[in-house]
C-alpha cells in the first residue's frame, strides 16, 4: 500500500527506478541484437556469394583448360591418323585404306580426315 501511495504522489521508488533501468537495458540489447543479426546475415551472404563466385571461376578455368588440352592434343592425333592413312595407301597401293587402326579405335573416330580412308 505504501508503494501505491508513493506512486500516486510522484515519489519514485528504488524498485521503479530499477525496473525502468532494466527495461531500457533490455530494449537496448534487443536493438543491438537485431543490428548484429543483420550484420551476421550480411556476412553470411557475402561468404556464400564469394564461394559461388569462386566455384564459377574455377569451373571456367577447368573448362578452358580442358578445351585447350583437347585442341593441343587433338591436332597431333589427327596428324598421326593422316600419316597412318598415307602410309597405308603408299604400302598397299590402293586408293581406299581399309586397315583397322588402334589409334582410330582409341579415339572413337571411324575414319581419318583424308578421302575414303576407313581406319
Amino acid at each position: 500500500m505504501v508503494h501505491c501511495v508513493q506512486a500516486l504522489t510522484g515519489d519514485i521508488t528504488f524498485r521503479d527506478k530499477l525496473s525502468t533501468e532494466c527495461q531500457s537495458i533490455y530494449d537496448y540489447a534487443v536493438e543491438k541484437y537485431e543490428e548484429r543479426k543483420a550484420e551476421v546475415q550480411q556476412m553470411r551472404d557475402c561468404i556464400d556469394e564469394a564461394i559461388n563466385s569462386s566455384r564459377e571461376h574455377g569451373t571456367g578455368l577447368v573448362n578452358d583448360f580442358v578445351t585447350y588440352k583437347e585442341e593441343v592434343h587433338l591436332e597431333p592425333l589427327q596428324l598421326l591418323l593422316i600419316c597412318e592413312h598415307m602410309l597405308c595407301r603408299a604400302n598397299s597401293g590402293v586408293a581406299s585404306c581399309t586397315r583397322n587402326s588402334a589409334i582410330a579405335k582409341s579415339t572413337a573416330r571411324p575414319s581419318c580426315l583424308v578421302g575414303a580412308c576407313t581406319l
